[in-house]
């Protein structure tokens, strides 16, 4: 059993009684913190960029009275704080994590 180590991007190497390498990263969730943390961020901008405005879109442009603008506004809220729950039974059931990320992601881009 032997550990080296170096400066490069795959920073320490682990060979095994039976001489298989593994290698493993110093701070290997770093660009993965950073693609969740960037993802959350334009998340709540479209968020709170669209809450203001979906009122008076609603009753001025879409002509819609102020109490079927608070059922339609409650009814988004609603599907928004559900959707987290949906996203967490298909990533604990079907994807895993990682790809239940990925794929969430590319539908928050289209």
């Amino acid at each position: 059993m032997s550990v080296s180590g170096s400066n490069s991007g795959k920073s320490y190497s682990w060979t095994d009684v039976s001489g298989n390498v593994y290698y493993y990263y110093k701070h290997p969730m770093t660009k993965a913190v950073l693609f969740i943390l960037l993802q959350e961020l334009c998340e709540r901008l479209a968020f709170y960029g669209l809450m203001p405005n979906l009122q008076i879109f609603l009753k001025e442009y879409l002509r819609v009275d102020d109490a079927g603008a608070n059922s339609y506004i409650s009814t988004f809220n609603a599907i928004l704080y559900v959707t987290p729950l949906l996203s967490a039974v298909i990533s604990d059931t079907i994807l895993g994590l990682y790809l239940t990320i990925l794929a969430f992601s590319f539908v928050y881009m289209a």
